[in-house]
């Protein structure tokens, strides 16, 4: 047996118990073909995998810009400019 089917074969046998998540992950986007007597592609594995890293993708770019947009810190507002705020202690008329 190829060494890909036998490893495919012993996680399945193992019922997840063996394993790394990497290989249960790969496992995903393999179904065993009995015509063939070999593990094949399983497009929608791979359809599944590709949405959840897209997902992911999406919601850690969604979390870093409102992370940097939400903690911009305001430049300091320039007294010279501001009339309110008059420092020469002489009273306004």
């Amino acid at each position: 047996y190829p060494s890909r089917d036998l490893r495919f074969g012993l996680l399945e046998a193992a019922e997840g118990r063996v394993g790394s998540p990497v290989d249960k992950l790969i496992l995903s986007c393999f179904r065993w073909d009995v015509s063939s007597g070999r593990y094949t592609p399983f497009a929608f594995g791979f359809m599944r995998v590709g949405g959840v890293l897209s997902l992911v993708f999406i919601g850690g770019l969604g979390l870093v810009l409102w992370r940097r947009d939400g903690h911009q810190e305001e430049p300091p507002r320039s007294s010279a400019n501001d009339p309110s705020s008059d420092d020469s202690g002489s009273p306004s008329t």
